[in-house]
């Protein structure tokens, strides 16, 4: 497995000669990077001697990987080995030894079972730590700030080996680094309430006290400063950390702690009662605590772990781990900690230190570890009682509790059951259980009484090297739980690469230089020429959480991930100030003219949040006497309507799965924001309402094709529609008076539009700004909305996507002759036949409309689709063929955008390579000529035509697998560009506003057409572009600075700054988006055009030679 290979590596490879080395003297992000010398001397000492309290030590000098050296001291003995009768018991100090000690290689680590590798490894004798520095006493008068790394591993594994923290990187910034073993598992945490016993538990904290007194008496010989000690850990030893500063035994030992992701608080922190546990799995009938601790320690070390292992120790919050931290008798000998850990805190007894702490983004990523690491796939929590924490004394079981793990649920995973395609929220909600709440108590509670500042940070940075989340191959965005560690400690499986300004190297620079300065001082602010490091840390303050946020960029902000955490007081009925103004927002609510709306909060693609309010009706249920008709505005609702899931979808086959499904009672939209206004704030965002393609017979406005999340990236407001499709919504009848007159599914559009103008606003949305943008059958709708009177007024930019009105296949037939001769009732009157429709059901219509020919061809007008109404009808949609409408310049006239993919013609392809089939090539060239061009088939102008299209596309020859290249370019053509063409050229010189026109080339991963329908043909299939504006569900997102995230920079700036301005160039020069001026289209023969593809360049007269052909042969 490649995760084993890996830390077999990481934890067997030692550091070699010029693995990696800074260039000495240069500069990143303002701040000199010089390896710290060692004096000639020192480098000629080659094994240096310290004399410390037991006697005389033997080092070794060491390279760093950035160049230079420092002094190593390994394998220091702070205890006398707790073995024996000192097994479980409290460390003893170690006895001195006479001649001089080797110190050149690492003690044993504490026996226990690798957390990934699983193999199990060192000895009872095992208390040991480190010292690494550049200089020691003899060399210098002053003396250093001295940090001392206590690791985690859940108080059952890890060490304070090299492997895993070298000291290259903060060694960097002229400190002494001490790393320690401690106990752990039941040798570290066995606990006994019996005094003669005299094991009253804690003895892994007891063994950090021992060796923090150690460095206090030791650590200036090594030119470390015994008054200026910090202490720092992460995970459980970050919960160590702050343990210490709750212990008195501790005081005065240390002067500042850095606790990273672990708190006192933290359910995972504490341990159980030692001899129940073992009599259970060792069998041990009529047991009392010394019978049972006379058998623990009369086994061998190795069957005292077999026994350890078998007493189950799962990640839960709902109860206390078997072995961790426990609250001893105040009466018992030595005791670490005689009260809880927040009464202590209340109490404001304790180490009154300057306090770092903090948390990863994605701390839950932890979860997945027991299962990547066994070649398991990751399940989802399925009981979320398991998560609530125990200190909150809800019985696992009772009916609060069930609410509680209901809400969680909800909370978390809306009405989604957790799965593998919901994984970030499990991650999220592992994140808060396990780890943010009790850190964000520790630092609530502990800010109240606290006379020295509390540091709070969240770390977000997703590279290279995030050590945890690399080992377990997760993709997902965010930070991992540990994923800092590789940028604070050198290790030869995470080393950065050799650029200088790459962000591993800076996040490296970064992270030491914050902690270090704090171990200096007690802020981590220091001073530095990059604007970013400039930006003030601030302290928490009683209601202000000040945090930093370390990610590519460092940036400062208050109260990180308050909703979640307001969330967590108002269920367990915490008084919160954040609680009114946050969970709102959390659970936000709006009022628009038909009643109130809850929505939900969602994080996006990038780690960010926004508000997601949908399901939202904007007419009536087209149902009974409404079916088929013009939509109705909706009806008021009492109460507040539940907008946290989409709305049905209208019925329909679904494209890519097939699968028959949806309502008519389906005409919802949905809006997403980044923010909601505040009270009094101007409503100026733009707003992009989206029309869905897919023939004007299947589609929705629905996230699984459609998310927002990179268009709101722009700070722009996105509002996604259903509108009824097939005969739902095209259905047309020629005698008026049953007011069907048809393209009831455009007169959707229009009423949604009318519901945008008047409800935007309390979303922030800008009503006097507002974009239409659509794809394919959407791009149709687009063109005849910027046609209808109807839609006047209702928007403001149009962006019409591979789809416009002039397209062939864009408007039906009246009436319903057609109709009744494929469903079988030929000679029955209009009212015979609408009665059939009106008799039948929802299915019965849909299987209905699957007996119409709707194939792929120009030569006749489909059977449904939007028709031209009777110009006497006040309520008409469209009463002029487009053409003649868009020459008369009589249409709402606002600046357009249009354009076109390179092979749109794959879509006519994709049933055969969808099936691995051979592409059937064409023999019947009369079905592409345009039917406007009134060439009756079989006439000699229609044979003769197809002959001209034959010819120009394929030659002499008959068409063959050779030509399907070719194939594609007449498909593209005829049922595509040479209608956008003209419309373009058309629109630009009857409208006084400018048209742009575009073409997009980009053929790489997030082309989700032609991967579904498995194309291998160069070029970009119809719908293509469609996954560089919106997340989808059938591809991944892209690699950080990959041409698919380029693409979606560009496509995202282009189209939004379109919408923000009605002029696609950006307002600001921005040579990653657009290097090149983007001219409007001018004329028939200046058809200006930008080329979006892996460069952005710009032409005029696309596909010119075949567009002179269509223009010849009569095609507009």
């Amino acid at each position: 497995m490649c995760v084993k290979k890996n830390l077999l590596f990481f934890l067997s490879t030692p550091l070699v000669n010029n693995v990696f080395r800074f260039k000495p003297g240069f500069t990143v992000s303002g701040i000199n990077i010089r390896p710290q010398s060692v004096s000639t001397k020192a480098l000629m000492m080659g094994e240096p001697i310290v004399k410390v309290k037991q006697g005389k030590l033997r080092g070794k000098l060491t390279e760093n990987i950035r160049g230079g050296s420092y002094y190593s001291f390994q394998g220091i003995p702070y205890a006398k080995p707790p073995i024996g009768n000192l097994r479980f018991k409290d460390p003893q100090p170690p006895e001195p030894w006479n001649d001089v000690r080797d110190a050149t290689e690492e003690g044993n680590n504490c026996y226990s079972r690798d957390m990934i590798l699983k193999s199990i490894k060192g000895s009872e004798d095992c208390l040991f730590l480190n010292v690494y520095t550049n200089q020691l006493s003899s060399q210098t008068s002053v003396h250093k700030p001295v940090m001392v790394w206590i690791h985690g591993g859940a108080f059952i594994t890890g060490s304070g080996q090299k492997a895993v923290y070298g000291p290259d990187f903060l060694l960097k910034e002229d400190v002494v680094l001490v790393t320690i073993n401690y106990r752990i598992g039941v040798l570290g945490f066995a606990n006994f309430k019996d005094p003669s016993l005299e094991v009253s538990g804690n003895a892994g904290l007891k063994d950090m006290v021992l060796a923090l007194k150690w460095v206090k008496e030791n650590i200036s010989a090594f030119g470390g400063d015994s008054n200026n000690i910090t202490i720092f850990g992460e995970s459980a030893g970050g919960a160590a950390v702050h343990f210490l500063v709750l212990s008195a035994s501790a005081k005065n030992l240390f002067h500042k702690a850095i606790a990273q992701s672990g708190s006192a608080l933290n359910p995972w922190a504490r341990g159980k009662p030692t001899a129940a546990l073992f009599a259970e799995v060792l069998g041990i009938d009529d047991w009392n605590e010394k019978k049972v601790f006379d058998i623990l320690r009369s086994l061998p070390v190795e069957e005292l772990h077999q026994a350890q292992e078998k007493v189950k120790d799962h990640i839960k919050c709902s109860e206390k781990r078997p072995f961790g931290p426990v609250i001893e008798d105040p009466s018992s000998k030595n005791p670490f900690l005689t009260e809880e850990p927040l009464h202590l805190i209340r109490s404001g007894n304790y180490s009154n230190v300057p306090f770092m702490t903090g948390y990863t983004s994605r701390e839950g990523m932890l979860y997945a570890m027991e299962y990547v690491a066994a070649e398991r796939a990751i399940p989802s929590p399925n009981n979320t009682e398991d998560l609530i924490p125990y200190s909150y004394n809800v019985p696992k079981g009772s009916e609060k509790s069930k609410k509680i793990a209901e809400d969680l649920k909800r909370f978390y995973f809306g009405d989604e059951d957790p799965s593998v395609s919901n994984m970030d929220s499990t991650y999220l909600l592992y994140t808060d259980a396990c780890f943010y709440r009790g850190i964000y108590e520790t630092i609530k509670e502990q800010v109240q009484n606290s006379k020295s500042p509390i540091y709070f940070y969240r770390f977000s940075f997703d590279g290279k090297m995030n050590l945890l989340k690399k080992i377990m191959h997760l993709t997902q965005p965010g930070a991992s739980h540990a994923d800092e560690l590789a940028y604070l400690f050198s290790n030869p499986l995470f080393l950065p690469d050799n650029r200088e300004y790459s962000l591993e190297i800076l996040t490296i620079h970064r992270l030491c230089k914050l902690w270090t300065s704090f171990a200096r001082s007690g802020n981590p602010n220091f001073k530095s020429e990059d604007d970013e490091l400039k930006t003030e840390w601030k302290p928490v303050q009683k209601d202000k959480l000040h945090y930093a946020e370390l990610g590519e960029n460092i940036t400062v902000g208050v109260n990180p991930d308050a909703a979640r955490m307001a969330f967590w007081d108002r269920i367990f009925g915490i008084p919160s100030k954040l609680l009114i103004f946050v969970y709102r927002m959390e659970e936000p609510t709006a009022k628009v003219r038909q009643g109130l709306l809850r929505g939900k909060k969602i994080q996006n693609v990038n780690g960010g949040m926004y508000y997601s309010f949908q399901g939202i009706p904007y007419a009536k249920p087209p149902l009974g006497d409404l079916r088929f008709k013009a939509p109705q505005p909706a009806d008021p609702w009492e109460g507040i309507l539940d907008a946290t899931k989409e709305g049905n979808i209208c019925y329909q086959r679904d494209m890519v799965t097939r699968k028959i499904h949806g309502s008519e009672d389906c005409l919802f939209l949905n809006v997403y924001i980044n923010e909601l206004p505040k009270n009094n704030e101007n409503s100026n965002k733009p707003v992009m309402v989206w029309i869905h393609g897919g023939g004007f017979t299947c589609g929705s406005g629905n996230t699984d094709l459609y998310g927002p999340d990179y268009l709101l990236s722009e700070d722009v407001i996105v509002v996604t529609i259903n509108y009824r499709l097939g005969l739902f919504g095209f259905l047309s009848l020629e005698d008026s008076t049953f007011d069907i007159p048809g393209n009831a599914g455009l007169k959707d559009m229009v009423l949604a539009l009318k519901w945008v103008q008047e409800n935007i606003a309390v979303f922030g949305g800008n009503p006097n700004n507002v974009t239409i943008f659509g794809e394919s059958s959407g791009g149709w709708a687009v063109n005849f909305l910027l046609l209808s009177p109807l839609a006047k007024g209702l928007f403001h930019r149009a962006i019409m996507q591979s789809g416009c009105a002039l397209n062939t296949r864009s408007l039906g037939v009246k009436g319903v002759k057609r109709i009744a001769d494929a469903i079988g009732h030929k000679d029955k009157s209009e009212k015979e036949i609408l009665d059939v429709l009106n008799n039948a059901s929802t299915d019965e219509v849909f299987q209905m409309l699957q007996k119409i020919d709707d194939d792929y061809r120009t030569d006749v007008i489909r059977s449904f689709g939007p028709v031209i109404e009777d110009p006497s009808d006040p309520s008409a949609f469209i009463t002029k063929i487009a053409i003649e409408l868009i020459r008369s310049g009589n249409f709402n006239q606002v600046p357009v955008m249009v354009g076109y993919v390179t092979r749109e013609g794959m879509l006519m392809v994709a049933r055969a390579t969808i099936r691995n089939q051979e592409i059937p090539m064409p023999t019947d060239f009369e079905r592409y000529v345009p039917y406007y061009l009134n060439h009756s088939r079989a006439t000699a102008k229609s044979i003769e035509t197809a002959r001209k299209i034959k010819e120009f596309y394929f030659g002499d020859d008959e068409p063959s697998n050779q030509d399907v290249d070719s194939l594609l370019q007449l498909y593209t053509d005829v049922f595509f560009l040479r209608g956008l063409h003209v419309a373009a050229t058309e629109i630009a010189k009857a409208s006084s506003f400018p048209v742009f026109f575009y073409r997009f080339s980009v053929d790489a991963g997030l082309n989700w057409y032609k991967n579904y329908a498995n194309i291998k043909f160069p070029g970009v299939a119809h719908c293509d572009e469609l996954g560089y504006l919106f997340t989808t569900k059938l591809v991944k997102k892209p690699r950080h600075l990959s041409i698919e995230d380029i693409t979606i920079g560009r496509m995202t700036k282009l189209w939004t700054t379109f919408a923000r301005t009605g002029n696609p160039n950006p307002q600001q020069p921005d040579e990653n988006i657009l290097n090149v001026k983007w001219l409007p289209v001018t004329g028939e023969d200046d058809v200006n055009f930008l080329d979006i593809g892996e460069n952005i360049t710009v032409g005029k007269n696309p596909e010119a030679v075949r567009m002179k052909f269509w223009k010849d042969v009569g095609y507009y």
